[in-house]
C-alpha cells in the first residue's frame, strides 16, 4: 500500500506533492495524541514504572536517532522550492525543537506505561500492538504508513535532483534508481536479520559524516568566506 502511494509521489517535485506533508502531519499529531492518551494507567492497567536514565542495552538506539534526524541532507533541496517569505531558521528551529518534543514525550510516556515489557527486546510499537488499548493500538497500525508515505517521497525526490543537477544520470534512469530500486532491495532484504544490523552501522559511519559533520563544516567555510578570512582546507568538488 505504502509503495503504490509514495512511488508515483516520487515523480513530483517537492512543491508539488507539499499537499502529502501537510496531510501527514496532521494525522501524526493526531497520532501523537493518542498514544499519549493510550498511555494512561486507567487505560493500560498496570501501575506507572520507574524509567532508568541509562538503559541495559542501547545498541538500536543510536542509528534510530541518526535516522530521524537526517533531514539535513534535503535542507538545499527545500532551499530551492520554499516561499521567498518563509524564515529559515524559523523553520528549522522549530523543526527540531518539536520532533525532540515528540520523541521525549513518546518515549517517556511509553516507557513509564509499559517499562517491563522492555525486558523481551521490543519496541514501544509491538508493545502498544500486543499490550496496548484499543486507541494505541490504532495510533500504532497507523503510524508506519503516515510516516513512510510523508518522509520517503522527500528522500527519493532529492535523490533525483541531485543525480540529475549533477548530470550523472537522465531524468528517466535517475527516476528508476531514486525510486524504484530502493523498493526493489526492501521487498527482498526486509525479512532478513542483517538488514537491521546494517541499519545501524550505515546509519553511524554514513549519517553522521554527511548529515552532522559535513554541513557544519561548509558552514565554518562559507562564514570564514563571508568575513574575509582563508579557510584552512578549501574544497574540493
Amino acid at each position: 500500500m505504502v509503495a503504490l502511494i509514495t512511488v508515483p509521489l516520487g515523480y513530483y517535485n517537492l512543491d508539488e506533492a507539499i499537499w502529502v506533508q501537510k496531510g501527514s502531519f496532521i494525522f501524526l499529531g493526531v497520532i501523537v495524541m493518542m498514544w499519549l492518551i493510550s498511555f494512561s494507567p486507567s487505560l493500560t492497567g498496570e501501575p506507572s514504572h520507574a524509567v532508568e536514565v541509562v538503559g541495559a542495552d542501547s545498541s538500536g538506539l543510536i542509528g534510530t536517532l541518526l535516522f530521524n534526524f537526517m533531514f539535513v541532507a534535503t535542507i538545499p533541496s527545500w532551499l530551492n522550492e520554499k516561499q521567498p517569505g518563509v524564515s529559515v531558521k524559523r523553520t528549522l528551529w522549530c523543526s527540531v525543537i518539536l520532533g525532540v518534543l515528540i520523541f521525549v514525550l513518546v518515549g517517556l510516556g511509553g516507557a513509564i506505561a509499559y517499562g517491563d515489557g522492555f525486558s523481551s527486546k521490543a519496541d514501544l510499537l509491538q508493545l502498544l500492538i500486543q499490550k496496548g488499548h484499543i486507541i494505541g493500538r490504532l495510533a500504532s497500525y497507523a503510524f508506519p504508513p503516515v510516516a513512510l508515505m510523508s518522509g520517503i517521497p522527500v528522500l527519493s525526490v532529492c535523490i533525483r535532483y541531485n543525480l540529475v543537477e549533477q548530470e550523472v544520470m537522465s531524468p528517466r534512469l535517475a527516476l528508476l534508481f531514486s525510486v524504484v530500486l530502493p523498493w526493489l532491495l526492501a521487498l527482498i532484504l526486509y525479512r532478513r536479520d542483517f538488514l537491521g544490523t546494517a541499519f545501524d552501522w550505515v546509519s553511524l559511519f554514513s549519517a553522521v559524516p554527511l548529515n552532522f559533520l559535513l554541513p557544519a563544516w561548509l558552514y565554518l567555510l562559507a562564514t570564514a568566506e563571508v568575513r574575509g578570512h582563508a579557510p584552512a582546507v578549501s574544497l574540493v568538488a
